[in-house]
């Protein structure tokens, strides 16, 4: 169906807040299912908030699942409001996208246990989509139906108490084979109470290959029953005093614990492929029901505004103008972070959930920290009362507070944006460099006069790669002589008319005044293909003071920039091989992606570290010489199976880069040709799927690589 042929939303309370572009997007079925889930929470769940609350609250039944809960389960079911959440490659899936669901999962955050009721929850979401993509048929009749049709219910056991569960390569839970069994000994946190019988098994991930070298390669997952003997449930956790009954959050003994081999999930050593693809979703998930959440809580701060019982000073809560603010900005900030999530969303139904995993990690960034302000706010609004038990508001702050650290904490999804952010600070810095250059071909047309840029004159901006710093460092008692060694400097070893300059300097017979004569026309010239630096100038500037780990005002050494003989004196000087500029790029990479063998084997000779990281270097695409630094590097020890996020192993990467003589000595060197790439390029691949890749262009390249693979 066409965007022109989807129905427009109808003017009701269900669709009230979303934006007029998700609407043109809603499908007839979505605009039902929106409708009737709306009706369903505000008519069978609002209204039953107490009686749940008094059925868990009765003796002996703390861990059993309240009988009204499975009331309204029935009713959803009858109602088609079951799993919703579902691909369409599901059967029992109503069809939904990403988008549209996601305005489901709103309303149903208005509740916190709505979504239990239409089998729409944590960690069921998750684990049946597991089970659907990993699963062989045998385990999806056996574990994944009952899930599916509401009968059972699981947990994920991946978190532990001693180690940093956010780097999952650190999860220590051990996973032995013995025979046709596994057996698993270990400790760990979360995943849903066992004394609640509905809970039938976890899918759990342990290290089942500790000396892998591959740290991607350790971990698998596996399907444990509850009931299976040696499983010691040692209390439950609570969330800031909540024990979420009747499901809880356990803390659980593996001792000895045997499994069937079957109940192997796709393989040992693919835990990390298998995690991936199970979290996308449900991060969209409950940023969607925190919004729905925040909604409800906003909704309870307007009420209190306009109760005539609470005037303090004779005036309405909602008529002091320091409320009047707060309401604004929470309906700012809820309406902001509902476009983000939807926008995350719509970019997974557009590009498939791994391109939006950008966009997921904003959702998760975003929404659960706009959600403990909002609810805070309005728990202040309250007084005392919004502190207890009268209001949701305390439970609500706990689940938002929770979810800052549930599937994946704030700071590691801020690493993942931060550094997905900085990917692009190359682009700009040469899209800015081209604003200067265009600025400098106008003030030469102009006679050299003109304004200056962003307040800098042009002699300076000539000068603002060289550090000032540096530039302080060769002061003397006469300014002038000190800028033109600064400005000399620059233009002998960077941009001028280089054997002019180095001359006239080493001579000494260069001044402030030669200098700064037709300044414009020199400087802005480049570096003529084979001219170097001679050393005789790197001395002089040493010889006054400068620094011989400087670096240029973009933050990159000048180490990098020199040919042999001129970064010789420099480490000569102490300057250290191993700096790197801002984009993590050391003398040596630089030296390599050139292909400059005589500049790398002097920076080896001062003590530069070999990081087998770079061979990702030599077998891209870009580099010219690949063979030859590459040998040079695996002869110098680099690993051949050193990973990468991006692309998994060299192999792969040369595969892909269609580099028949690359493959080749990284298979002589002991590359793996049957690793599977775990890289955001390429997942779950060897590098013989890789070549087979319908964008290689050369056929009998490709024949030949694929021949070395197989041999």
């Amino acid at each position: 169906m066409t965007q022109g042929e989807r129905s427009v939303a109808p003017d009701s309370p269900a669709f009230a807040r979303i934006p007029p572009w998700v609407k043109a997007k809603l499908s007839p079925i979505a605009i039902e299912k929106i409708r009737k889930v709306y009706d369903f929470v505000e008519e069978e769940c609002i209204p039953a908030e107490p009686i749940m609350k008094a059925q868990i609250a009765e003796v002996g039944k703390r861990w059993t699942t309240q009988p009204l809960m499975g009331v309204l389960r029935e009713k959803a079911k009858k109602g088609g409001l079951f799993n919703l959440f579902l691909p369409n490659h599901f059967e029992q899936s109503p069809g939904l996208t990403n988008l549209e669901y996601s305005c489901c999962a709103e309303l149903m955050g208005r509740v916190y246990w709505a979504q239990q009721t239409m089998n729409c929850h944590a960690p069921e979401t998750g684990n049946i989509e597991l089970l659907s993509k990993y699963c062989n048929p045998e385990q999806k009749k056996k574990w994944l139906q009952p899930l599916l049709d509401g009968t059972a219910s699981s947990a994920y056991s991946m978190t532990e108490p001693d180690v940093a569960s956010s780097d999952a390569t650190q999860i220590g839970c051990r996973i032995t084979r013995e025979g046709n069994e596994y057996v698993i000994n270990g400790r760990k946190l979360y995943g849903n109470c066992i004394w609640n019988t509905e809970n039938k098994f976890f899918i759990l991930m342990g290290c089942s290959d500790p000396e892998n070298p591959n740290k991607w390669g350790r971990h698998s997952m596996v399907i444990v029953p509850t009931n299976t003997p040696g499983i010691t449930q040692v209390r439950n956790l609570t969330i800031m005093g909540y024990d979420h009954a009747p499901e809880g959050h356990g803390e659980y003994l593996y001792e000895n614990v045997r499994i069937p081999a079957e109940n192997m999930i796709l393989g040992e050593g693919r835990a990390f492929e298998i995690a991936q693809g199970r979290l996308g979703p449900g991060r969209i998930h409950h940023c969607m029901r925190l919004i729905g959440q925040c909604e409800r809580a906003y909704e309870l701060a307007l009420i209190r505004c306009i109760d005539t019982r609470k005037t303090p000073r004779g005036k309405l809560i909602g008529q002091f103008d320091s409320n009047i603010e707060r309401i604004a900005q929470m309906r700012l900030e809820i309406d902001q972070a509902r476009l983000v999530v939807l926008n995350a969303a719509d970019t997974m139904d557009i590009h498939g959930n791994k391109a939006g995993r950008y966009a997921i990690a904003q959702s998760k960034i975003l929404i659960p920290n706009m959600a403990t302000r909002v609810i805070d706010e309005c728990m202040q609004m309250y007084g005392g009362q919004g502190l207890t038990q009268h209001t949701p508001l305390p439970e609500m702050w706990t689940y938002a507070r929770f979810v800052r650290i549930a599937d994946g904490p704030d700071s590691a999804h801020r690493h993942q944006v931060g550094r997905d952010e900085l990917k692009t600070a190359e682009g700009f810095a040469e899209r800015n460099m081209e604003y200067r250059r265009k600025y400098l071909k106008l003030v030469e047309k102009m006679g050299g006069k003109g304004e200056t840029f962003w307040g800098v004159t042009p002699e300076v901006l000539f000068m603002e790669n060289f550090q000032s710093n540096t530039v302080a460092a060769l002061m003397s008692s006469e300014k002038d002589l000190a800028e033109a060694f600064a400005e000399a400097f620059l233009d002998a070893c960077h941009e001028g008319e280089l054997q002019k300059s180095i001359e006239d300097i080493a001579s000494g017979r260069l001044t402030a005044k030669t200098l700064r004569k037709d300044l414009i026309s020199r400087q802005t010239g480049r570096v003529r293909k084979g001219e170097g630096t001679d050393p005789r100038v790197v001395r002089q500037f040493l010889g006054h003071g400068m620094d011989p780990n400087a670096r240029m005002s973009n933050g990159e050494p000048l180490l990098g920039f020199f040919d042999c003989e001129c970064a010789r004196e420099l480490l000569m000087r102490e300057a250290d091989p191993n700096v790197a500029g801002p984009y993590k790029k050391t003398p040596l990479h630089r030296a390599v992606i050139s292909d400059k063998m005589a500049f790398a084997e002097l920076l080896l000779e001062y003590g530069v570290k070999l990081k087998s990281e770079i061979l990702f270097v030599t077998a891209g695409p870009r580099t010219t010489c690949g063979e030859i630094m590459t040998k040079f590097l695996l002869d110098r020890g680099a690993d051949p199976n050193v990973t990468s996020e991006e692309w998994g192993t060299p192999l792969h990467l040369a595969a892909y880069a269609e580099k028949p003589g690359i493959v080749k000595m990284l298979l002589d060197a002991g590359a793996n040709p049957n690793t599977r790439s775990v890289g955001s390029i390429y997942s779950d691949l060897t590098p013989t799927q890789i070549v087979q890749h319908p964008l290689n262009t050369q056929p009998d390249v490709t024949q030949t690589i694929h021949d070395l693979l197989e041999c």
